[in-house]
């Protein structure tokens, strides 16, 4: 099981966004005006699968509430207490969970182990850790169902996760390296290749939760709906709108608002590519000069 860092963006700008979304009509009437056949294929594509979805599938009798933000911090974990304690299943956004992952987790809601079983204290993230560890007390004997519908491990869809993250690393090498047009080419490249694989992802977990979560849905004796909460971070807002167009009872939160910002500026970028907004070379000029003030007060860091 891995954290995955993804998570913070402008979150303000989400509904011009998803303009740019090949499924949203705005998008589609510019395509249709600019002569972009293989997006308005695409739209037609997305419209005639989700009717025939709505129409042949029963839409499971649940309840999902969608929490998008940070989580790296103990107050991050706290955000989200109360949430916890009123659903009957818990999602968490886990990249590369296993079964082995989701026992242990399991394990903890039923009382079987203890959250400081699970806490490595000569972990190098700190942060991390504290978060971790708050979560884990609002698990421990909560009797919740703990559920993973992410990117599994070994999937394919992970290994290119793990390559764009070492193309990263690789790029940060070059900063002061080599000339400035090649290095904004790599680095815009790098940036639609993490916007398309976060893409794919979402898909797939939306794909994957009806099949998941219909057990749980079954093995309720009442007949009142399944209470489920999911807690991502910002990058992932697109889930929202899949389930709410596929017809599911579900609502968001964003530490009761939806109109801040948080997270880097490369977060922003990412999202941009995620959503199919044009990054230009003002944002990629701006993230260039975030990498080098970064760099620089790192290097302040070191000697100080």
């Amino acid at each position: 099981m891995r954290e995955d860092s993804t998570f913070g963006s402008q979150v303000s700008t989400e509904t011009k966004v998803n303009k740019q979304d090949s499924s949203h009509p705005f998008s589609f009437i510019d395509a249709m005006r600019q002569g972009r056949i293989a997006e308005v294929a695409e739209f037609f594509r997305r419209s005639l699968f989700s009717s025939k979805e709505r129409k042949n599938q029963k839409i499971p009798n649940v309840e999902i509430d969608i929490y998008f933000g940070s989580h790296a911090t103990e107050q991050d974990a706290r955000n989200w207490q109360n949430k916890i304690k009123d659903a009957d299943v818990i999602i968490h956004e886990l990249l590369g969970v296993s079964d082995k992952d989701m026992k242990t987790l399991q394990d903890l809601s039923d009382g079987r182990i203890k959250p400081e079983d699970l806490i490595y204290d000569d972990s190098d993230d700190k942060y991390y850790n504290e978060y971790a560890l708050a979560l884990s007390r609002m698990l421990y004997k909560s009797g919740k169902r703990i559920v993973g519908i992410d990117i599994p491990d070994r999937h394919p869809i992970l290994k290119r996760i793990d390559r764009n993250k070492e193309d990263e690393q690789t790029l940060y090498s070059l900063l002061f390296s080599i000339p400035y047009l090649k290095y904004a080419t790599k680095l815009k490249k790098y940036i639609q290749e993490k916007g398309n694989l976060q893409r794919q992802r979402e898909e797939y977990i939306v794909r994957r939760f009806r099949k998941v979560i219909n057990p749980y849905i079954q093995s309720q004796q009442e007949r009142k709906p399944v209470r489920i909460f999911m807690f991502h971070g910002a990058m992932h807002t697109w889930m929202y709108h899949r389930f709410k167009r596929s017809g599911f009872s579900v609502q968001r939160s964003m530490k009761g608002r939806t109109d801040y910002m948080y997270g880097r500026l490369r977060n922003e970028l990412e999202r941009k590519a995620r959503f199919n907004v044009k990054i230009t070379k003002r944002d990629i000029a701006r993230q260039i000069f975030s990498d080098i003030v970064n760099e620089a007060y790192m290097d302040m860091q070191d000697k100080f």
